[in-house]
């Protein structure tokens, strides 16, 4: 599993620790907006699944949602779960539906 979150110290350790709770193995944690070289590295580690953490409710969503348009572009094979800000739920959906992505939204 690859984990992507907003910060390292709050939504990326989190995310990993959500994962290696349920029994995922980590091959890697990344923060903030991704950049293409991250996108490859993510392609190169062939995870089974993603997850795509970051911000709170009514707060920072333009970094879930960059990142988003970035895995919706670039990685097709791999099904996404979103635990995020849930008022980027309808933009990340419509995001990965356009795609043709398998995506699981996490609701709180």
């Amino acid at each position: 599993m690859v984990a992507i979150g907003l910060v390292p110290e709050l939504t990326a350790e989190a995310a990993k620790r959500a994962a290696l709770g349920a029994g995922a193995r980590i091959l890697g944690v990344y923060s903030y907006e991704l950049n293409k070289h991250e996108i490859e590295e993510i392609k190169s580690k062939k995870p089974d699944i993603i997850l795509l953490a970051g911000g709170t409710d009514g707060g920072n969503k333009d970094c879930i949602i960059h990142n988003a348009k970035l895995l919706a572009e670039h990685i097709k094979d791999v099904p996404i779960v979103v635990a995020g800000n849930k008022n980027a739920n309808d933009e990340i959906e419509e995001i990965f539906n356009k795609a043709g992505l398998f995506i699981r939204l996490l609701k709180m």
